[in-house]
């Protein structure tokens, strides 16, 4: 069993892997998540995903 911040990790990289997949660019990216461009890069830095 997974601790709950490993499995919400997990399921914000793949929350953010399947929209950045579905969108052209990232600030599109960013924008259908309700973040601003810096805190969607802050984001995907901090999930290992750039």
């Amino acid at each position: 069993v997974l601790p709950l911040h490993e499995v919400e990790k997990e399921f914000r990289k793949r929350y953010f892997t399947y929209v950045r997949n579905k969108t052209r660019s990232d600030a599109e990216a960013a924008g259908m998540l309700g973040l601003a461009p810096p805190n969607y890069y802050r984001m995907c830095k901090e999930l290992g995903l750039k």
